[in-house]
């Protein structure tokens, strides 16, 4: 039984809005367990659960920036969001096993995700912590921001996520293991350890690796589109050397780095490592015109040295140097 002071407490930080009741003793009771079922938002204060036992919460518990340093006492299942964001925690022990809205617990100092609840049916975020690894991740519904963490590795993370992933500002050294497919934006960016994009997702809504020390493009996505992500500006790829719109993600798009980006060196060498003489080739059976004009003013640069000879031109049209006879000649 719950004591005056923790009914006065419990009374004081709950609220009705959206459950329809005007007496607070109208939105909690006694669950079958003896525990302490409400119907009403949770709102705590530094007490935290003020050593009540609560079981089912209809609503959303928030005790953020509380300081408390452990979950005891936690609902068992929360039906809104569950938020200990800066509560000073540790481990998640105790914690709610089934959130059936976000899961926030950011800006903590937890080294492990065991104890994490089993579901999570919206977010799950957890930047900023000491975490190394993402064992025990739970089935999460929608975004995952693991980003700020020393995380070395992504196995663990699930084949889709339907929403965001970060893993921006960890330790790996390499995205294997990552998810595949990102409805919305993938950010791998202030990740200076990875050298390439292998192992990365293969379509998203969008594509952030700003901030790294990247050396090549090989293994970046297929696919990058997304109508979610087109009111935040996350629609695109972007790396330190250029940027490019989802529109611009393709044989055009990556040819036009390299005749519009004259002293980016560094753009035309990551261009380079996904633009293949294989994708070359298959532009020119498509479009020919298009990657003549393209390719004549910068034919003889050294950087097409590796691909020249294996980049095929139509019979007729001769060498991209010659395009303007070559053209007039075949009818363009």
């Amino acid at each position: 039984m719950l004591t005056s002071d923790q009914v006065r407490y419990l009374e004081e930080h709950l609220s009705n809005i959206g459950f329809g009741n005007s007496d607070k003793e109208d939105l909690w009771g006694y669950g079958s367990d003896g525990r302490i079922d409400v119907f009403g938002d949770l709102n705590l204060d530094g007490e935290g659960f003020f050593g009540i036992e609560f079981g089912i919460a209809h609503g959303s518990v928030d005790m953020a920036f509380m300081k408390i340093g452990n979950l005891k006492g936690s609902p068992r299942i929360v039906k809104g969001d569950f938020n200990c964001s800066r509560c000073s925690l540790e481990s998640l022990k105790y914690g709610p096993k089934e959130v059936h809205g976000n899961f926030l617990c950011n800006s903590n100092l937890l080294t492990t995700l065991r104890y994490a609840p089993k579901i999570v049916g919206g977010s799950f975020m957890v930047a900023i912590n000491k975490l190394t690894s993402i064992d025990f991740l739970p089935k999460i519904g929608k975004s995952i921001d693991l980003s700020y963490n020393p995380i070395i590795s992504l196995k663990g993370l699930p084949e889709n996520v339907d929403g965001f992933l970060s893993v921006a500002g960890t330790d790996i050294e390499s995205l294997e293991w990552s998810t595949k497919t990102v409805k919305l934006h993938f950010d791998c960016s202030e990740n200076k350890k990875i050298r390439s994009l292998k192992g990365g997702p293969k379509e998203v809504g969008g594509y952030l690796c700003a901030e790294t020390d990247l050396t090549s493009l090989e293994g970046g996505p297929d696919l990058i589109r997304s109508p979610y992500e087109f009111l935040n500006g996350n629609a695109k790829f972007s790396c330190n050397a250029f940027e490019l719109s989802w529109e611009e993600w393709n044989v055009n798009g990556w040819i036009n780095v390299l005749i519009n980006n004259k002293e980016a060196k560094e753009a035309k060498k990551l261009i380079l490592t996904i633009l293949t003489p294989e994708s070359i080739n298959i532009k020119i059976e498509d479009d020919p015109v298009y990657v003549i004009s393209s390719l004549k003013n910068i034919w003889k640069d050294e950087m097409l040295d590796p691909i020249r000879d294996m980049i095929i031109f139509r019979d007729g049209f001769g060498e991209p140097m010659e395009l303007s006879s070559d053209l007039y000649e075949l009818g363009f």
